[in-house]
């Protein structure tokens, strides 16, 4: 229905065999829609349905009910009598009347129950219009069923469709607001949604009321139409004002030329319109956009070692559209891009927004955009390639293509130019055998934090170490003078104490080393591996020591 509405081409034969896969002949719902469409006929099953909704369904379904049955031509194959009676009976009771208590769902309710009485031809239609409005009001106040909630653009359809059916005291502010909120309703994605809102916009474009006019502005023309978009002829129109958009400050312009709007400067503009259409006069502003053509102009690009460039560094040059001479190479030794754009037809008040370079990876197809700097038509940027910010961003060496990006809210169209190939070869993806081994460990640093003091003359040393041996060949030759020596009275006691004398030598001569080329924990180390065969042999020597004094004493017993 919506595609039909939309005056699309469609194959009903194929769509509607489709739609008989899917639906139920005993709903009453599906045989409304399918016999609008034309796809179904009256059959036994059909009529069954539909009378069975006409004698005990709801308010909507006893209207789709009596809806399909006059679609189909079979009003007179169906009783209405038990129809006719309960909308009697709700006229009587007052059931169109509105209350505190209504709500959207009464709204539809009773815009089902008008457009039954309308078909049956009863009277009373006149007076259920006038409450279906005052209904409205009370629900969504002056916009009517345009309050926030679900299924309100179905809801003011029917209302809309109802009322204007019965005759209803709808004044022109009334359908003027109705119609202002179906227009804000456009933009709708379901296909019912669709074919109300297209329902609707005929009900408001179509009507002995009041039809709204809009008042626009396409390619600098005035328009003028009503809200279903169909052209209206205006007996006059007239511009009133035209303002900075986003401000009060007015624009000195000249007359219309027609509809055709005055000459403007590029821009965003707020213009207000006034046009006479029947009895009518309607007024309403339309925002304005002129555009001005930019364009750029040429582009230089250097590849330099220093921000500044140098007089040995190459300058290639390229006029808009085309491309650089030459493909252009980043490695270690030249590294920086400087670039300068001129952008034509820039003006006061008219620049592009957007100026910036785009690096396109050749290989991964990432692409990275720069913003480039400056005023008055002339754009340039430094781009270090080897700096830590730029290399992050792009996708490591390789080679680029370069765009040169110009766009803007004003432009009449955006730029994308390509300038060339540039070949980034820093840092490397294959680091080189220099830069290898400069990669490779270093040598160890021994700072020397102080100078070390002046040493005496070895004369010196030497007889201060002689003084401090002294005492211990002192000892030595004292004891072989007396005459005393390292006697054993038994190999047992040997046996232990050249072990143990053997392991305190030891320890000395670990202490030793600790003074002269071990640390602590290597000291530490060795003296757990020799306090072991020294506490064992110290152990049997002192033992066989008090042997020996205890069997002496046994013998002095005896």
């Amino acid at each position: 229905t919506a595609l039909k509405t939309l005056g699309e081409r469609t194959k009903m034969k194929k769509i509607c065999k489709a739609l008989l896969k899917d639906v139920s002949s005993e709903s009453v719902e599906d045989i409304y829609y399918l016999s609008k469409l034309g796809c179904v006929k009256a059959s036994k099953t059909r009529l069954d349905a539909i009378q069975t909704s006409l004698d005990s369904g709801i308010m909507a379904d006893q209207y789709m009910a009596l809806i399909a049955a006059e679609t189909l031509k079979s009003l007179d194959e169906v009783s209405l009598d038990s129809l006719k009676s309960s909308m009697e009976i709700l006229l009587e009771k007052g059931a169109f009347k509105a209350t505190k208590a209504s709500s959207r769902v009464d709204a539809a309710s009773t815009a089902f129950g008008i457009s039954i009485l309308s078909k049956l031809g009863l009277s009373g239609v006149e007076a259920a219009g006038k409450a279906i409005l005052k209904l409205g009001k009370s629900v969504g106040g002056e916009t009517y069923f345009t309050a926030p909630g679900y299924n309100r653009l179905h809801t003011t359809t029917l209302v809309m469709d109802a009322a204007l059916a019965a005759k209803a005291p709808i004044s022109k502010n009334m359908m003027n607001g109705i119609c202002s909120f179906v227009i804000a309703s456009k933009y709708v994605q379901a296909p019912q949604d669709v074919a109300n809102l297209f329902l609707a916009t005929s009900l408001c474009s179509s009507n002995d009321i009041y039809v709204p006019v809009v008042l626009g502005v396409k390619d600098l023309t005035i328009t003028v139409s009503d809200v279903s978009g169909n052209e209206l002829k205006p007996s006059e129109i007239s511009l009133e004002s035209v303002t900075t958009h986003g401000s009060s400050s007015k624009v000195s312009v000249g007359a219309l030329n027609g509809a055709k709007l005055p000459e403007l400067a590029p821009g965003i503009y707020d213009v207000n319109l006034k046009a006479t259409v029947g009895d009518s006069e309607v007024s309403g502003k339309s925002t304005v956009r002129v555009p001005a053509t930019l364009s750029p102009s040429k582009v230089s690009v250097v590849v330099s070692s220093s921000k500044s460039g140098s007089s040995s560094d190459d300058e290639h040059v390229a006029k808009f559209p085309s491309n650089l001479p030459e493909e252009l190479q980043v490695d270690e030794s030249k590294y920086i891009l400087l670039i300068d754009l001129a952008v034509k037809g820039v003006s006061s008040g008219v620049a592009p927004e957007q100026v910036a370079l785009l690096l396109t990876h050749v290989d991964t197809g990432t692409s990275t955009m720069f913003p480039m700097n400056g005023s008055k038509g002339k754009y340039s940027l430094k781009l270090n390639m080897g700096s830590p910010s730029t290399t992050s961003k792009l996708s490591g060496s390789g080679m680029y293509t370069m765009y040169m990006m110009v766009g803007g809210v004003l432009l009449k169209e955006s730029f994308k130019w390509e300038l060339g190939d540039v070949d980034v070869r820093w840092p490397p993806s294959n680091p080189t055998a220099s830069l290898m081994d400069e990669l490779k460990p270093k040598k160890e640093i021994r700072h020397i934090f102080n100078n070390p003091d002046p040493r005496p003359l070895s004369l010196f040393s030497l007889v201060f170490t002689i003084l401090c041996l002294a005492p211990l060949g002192i000892l030595i030759l004292g004891i072989n003078y007396l005459g005393f020596g390292l006697k054993f009275s038994s190999v047992s006691q040997s046996k232990w104490a050249i072990p143990f004398l053997t392991s305190l030598v030891a320890v000395m001569f670990l202490n030793v080393f600790y003074f002269l080329v071990l640390n602590t924990f290597e000291a530490f180390a060795g003296l757990g591996i020799l306090a072991i065969p020294a506490i064992i042999t110290g152990h049997g020597a002192l033992n066989a020591l008090n042997l020996k004094r205890t069997g002496g004493d046994k013998e002095k017993t005896e």
